[in-house]
């Protein structure tokens, strides 16, 4: 939980995995974790993961075999199905340049893993109870953020590739156009929520 707090407060955007899920649908293909009809490029490992399925440590095999990345911030671990076994430990020397270490979530390489084109927050209030969740649409994105600080306010700088930004009140369902700045394919547009308080932005391709 607190590692997945870190990731939220960072906004980095993530999938959570279930190595039962990986069992019962995963694959590789083409350098890629398949888990469904997702696909990823990239794993991370927390601090505290100290076993690996069998499964899974043949999906990510295979998954470095074809160019895949791990990210981990755990330096060695050490069971597999349980048991103590050194392969997992030899699979990472054998890809030192793919198989990541991190020491904090605060790293700039981690930064750099977890940037994505397109999209970015800049949490311009430093509170750290501030939120996002985004949906891809096909004709655009869902934005809903949320303040769940009590006393302190929030305001941030969104850039968003799309082409304009409504506001939707989540309680009539009204739409009104938001102020945006033009910067090449994307947009950027500040918002600021009250404590407790939250919105939801549609950014449109349109």
């Amino acid at each position: 939980k607190y590692f997945v707090n870190q990731l939220e407060q960072k906004h980095f955007e993530y999938d959570l995995g279930s190595e039962k899920v990986l069992r019962d649908i995963g694959s590789v293909a083409d350098g890629k974790l398949v888990v469904g009809k997702r696909s990823y490029q990239l794993v991370v490992i927390p601090e505290e993961m100290e076993n690996i399925d069998q499964n899974t440590f043949d999906l990510l095999k295979k998954f470095l075999s074809e160019g895949g990345k791990i990210l981990s911030f755990r330096n060695e671990i050490e069971r597999l199905d349980g048991q103590m076994n050194n392969q997992v430990a030899e699979l990472q020397k054998s890809y030192p340049e793919q198989w990541m270490l991190a020491g904090s979530i605060d790293d700039d390489a981690v930064t750099s893993v977890f940037k994505t084109d397109g999209f970015a927050i800049t949490n311009i209030s430093e509170n750290k109870e501030f939120f996002h969740q985004r949906r891809i649409l096909n004709d655009g994105q869902l934005l809903f953020v949320v303040n769940t600080n009590v006393s302190d306010q929030a305001s941030a700088k969104i850039q968003a590739r799309g082409k304009s930004v409504v506001k939707i009140d989540l309680f009539t369902g009204e739409q009104n156009l938001v102020p945006f700045e033009k910067d090449g394919r994307d947009i950027q547009f500040e918002i600021a929520l009250q404590p407790v308080g939250s919105a939801l932005y549609y950014i449109s391709d349109r």
